[in-house]
């Protein structure tokens, strides 16, 4: 079976908890790349973690998680800076994120070579605060696209608005990434970042023209579409009593992707062959993978069983 590569940041999102009367913050592991990892490792893939992760007792945190959920850690390197943390916010009733990220681990990841990672039907996923600071973003980017020609690119933006210092240059580097992308996932709010006078359908012919086979837009309660040169459909989102949002998304791009490598449908041949029967399956996979890690406190993936189960259990209904 082929195999998913998360090149991006592992950090500790500090949740909001009380402890008697007192407000305090609980620390657990995150990141977009590192949650869609175990997410895909939860799906039922083969997953490999692509980072530098600190050698503080953060860091051992963040590798122990990795690999009590089976994902491969052979391409994460250890090291001596420190490891971002994220204050989350969640009184909005969607999560918001405060960054403590200078000189951190994650700032200054390097890569491995590109050729020395996948192949055919092989997915690299990159995306998130780790394509805002440098000199790590310019790293992810180069590495993404020399990887693009030989294994599908996927891309999840997952826009930090707040931390963008230099516009313009984000914005190219994210347009280069789209170009070279087989996959692309982002919100509703991402592509109100993204492309602010272009509506879901707009932005995804943008991409099929080109190097794109796959595109889904997700607007949380309100559900998702997503788009293919053949194909357009609209899914709802599950209904769940929701706990809180942190990692929906990369909880529901981690599952699309398991979903594809365990189809055999991960190839860039494939993918451009996808039909509609299947992108209402895939889409069905996700989307329960996602409602149900909003049912859960935190980011907190459902197994490949309790997707199926929830799946059969809707049916039923």
């Amino acid at each position: 079976m082929p195999s998913i590569y998360t090149c991006g940041e592992a950090l500790i999102d500090l949740v909001p908890d009380l402890v008697g009367d007192s407000r305090c913050y609980r620390p657990a592991p995150g990141g977009c790349p590192y949650n869609s990892a175990i997410a895909a490792a939860r799906a039922g893939a083969e997953v490999f973690f692509v980072g530098d992760i600190s050698t503080d007792f953060f860091g051992d945190m963040l590798v122990r998680r990795l690999t009590n959920n089976g994902v491969h850690c052979d391409l994460v390197r250890r090291s001596d800076r420190p490891t971002t943390l994220a204050f989350v916010d969640l009184q909005s009733g969607e999560a918001r994120y405060a960054f403590y990220d200078a000189g951190s681990a994650n700032v200054n990841l390097q890569p491995p070579l590109a050729g020395s990672i996948g192949g055919d039907g092989d997915i690299l996923l990159v995306g998130s605060i780790s394509l805002i600071g440098m000199p790590a973003a310019d790293r992810i980017a180069r590495f993404a696209v020399d990887c693009a020609p030989h294994m599908a690119l996927a891309v999840d933006p997952n826009v930090r608005a707040n931390m963008i210092v230099d516009r313009d240059v984000w914005q190219q580097r994210i347009d280069n990434l789209f170009a070279e992308a087989s996959i692309v996932r982002l919100s509703d709010e991402d592509l109100a970042v993204i492309r602010p006078d272009a509506s879901a359908s707009e932005f995804a012919a943008g991409l099929l023209d080109h190097r794109a086979s796959l595109v889904v837009v997700t607007r949380g309660r309100n559900g998702s579409e997503v788009f293919t040169r053949n194909h357009h459909l609209e899914v709802a989102a599950p209904q769940v009593a929701v706990s809180d949002t942190v990692g929906a998304g990369d909880t529901l791009i981690g599952s699309l992707l398991a979903w594809l490598v365990t189809h055999g449908l991960s190839s860039r041949t494939a993918l451009s062959a996808i039909d509609q029967d299947m992108l209402r399956d895939m889409m069905g996979f996700a989307t329960c993978a996602a409602a149900l890690n909003c049912a859960r406190c935190g980011c907190n993936p459902p197994f490949q069983s309790e997707i199926q189960a929830f799946r059969d259990d809707a049916g039923r209904h």
